[in-house]
Formats: C-alpha cells, sequence, structure tokens
C-alpha cells in the first residue's frame, strides 16, 4: 500500500481526549496467571493512568534533548 491510503492519526491527542473523556475506562488489561494458585487475575490501567504515565515519559525525553 502506498502512504497516500493511510489518514495520519496522533495517538498521543487521542489518548489525551480518551483520558479527559473517561479516564476511568480500562485502556490495557494483561492477563496474569499466579505460579502457586494457578488461577488468573487480570491488571488493569485506565486511560488516565496511561495518559500520566506517558506524560511522564515524554517530558523525561524532551529533558534529555
Amino acid at each position: 500500500m502506498s502512504n497516500g491510503s493511510f489518514k495520519s492519526v496522533n495517538v498521543a491527542r487521542r489518548l489525551a481526549h480518551f483520558a479527559r473523556t473517561m479516564g476511568d475506562a480500562p485502556a490495557v488489561v494483561v492477563q496474569h496467571k499466579s505460579r502457586i494458585s494457578r488461577r488468573f487475575s487480570y491488571k488493569t490501567i485506565t486511560f488516565a493512568e496511561l495518559e500520566a504515565d506517558t506524560s511522564r515519559i515524554a517530558a523525561g525525553v524532551r529533558a534529555w534533548g
């Protein structure tokens, strides 16, 4: 496919929008199986948490130059 067939999307802006409009909603859900009990559990990161984490990372990268 050529580049003309893809629409440009700014992920950072989308994430910021979702963090504002539905911050408590799950953004990432990861399944984890306990070695001891052999039961599954889930780790969830909300849109607000993901936005905060990515903002901190971006600020650190900017500080490096």
